[in-house]
């Protein structure tokens, strides 16, 4: 018998349950299901976990602490590692925000990478304020003054290096801003041809602390 076109009357009831989906078979009958398989758009699971799973690439034992990344295309699982900060050997637990001080970043998108430098060097030909935890290589080819900075913190360091070869000639004045350098509020001169000098805080009793 060929299939017909028929009409439904009005009012009719299926019973079906509140959480129920209806669909219909190859031959057209009408059956509910409260559950709706991943092939016809649904999840086939009847809690969140579940579903979030049953959508998720395949996990197993080895996937602990991977997050979901794209290729652009598909989803996959990739290794969120869970690294130890030190502090010279020292385990430090890592908090939600890590504040790296004195640090410089530059990003290079060519190749996804970041890099981090501390103590960068700062190139001076000119009289400037120096901010600490920094590498001062001075064009002596002229006279310098270097003023050390106002509200130092114990344990911040200064490098300051004669780059050119001439503070015999041209020394480096470094203006102690008010805080004492080896105990006294003076100035500090530096006058020896391809000098290094490192200057650390050591707080407001004896001040910066010379080594060279």
């Amino acid at each position: 018998m060929a299939d017909k076109s028929f009409k439904v009357k009005s009012g009719i009831i299926i019973p079906i349950t509140s959480a129920a989906i209806l669909s219909t078979d190859s031959n057209g009958a009408i059956s509910s299901q409260s559950v709706l398989p991943i092939s016809a758009g649904g999840t086939g699971q009847t809690s969140a976990t579940n579903a979030i799973n049953a959508l998720l690439p395949v996990q197993n034992g080895s996937t602990i602490n991977y997050v979901i990344q794209s290729d652009g295309v598909n989803i996959n699982w990739g290794k969120l590692y869970n690294q130890t900060i030190k502090n010279n050997g020292t385990t430090v637990t890592p908090r939600g925000i890590v504040n790296l001080v004195g640090a410089i970043f530059a990003d290079d998108s060519g190749t996804d990478t970041t890099t981090i430098s501390f103590n960068p060097p700062v190139s001076v030909s000119s009289n400037v304020t120096l901010d600490s935890n920094k590498k001062y290589f001075v064009n002596t080819s002229a006279a310098r003054t270097l003023t050390l900075p106002a509200s130092p913190s114990v344990g911040d360091a200064i490098e300051i290096y004669d780059e050119t070869n001439t503070a015999g000639t041209n020394n480096i004045t470094v203006d102690s801003n008010n805080k004492k350098i080896e105990g006294v509020i003076d100035q500090y001169l530096i006058d020896v041809n391809g000098a290094a000098v490192t200057m650390i805080y050591t707080g407001s009793t004896f001040g910066w602390k010379v080594r060279i």
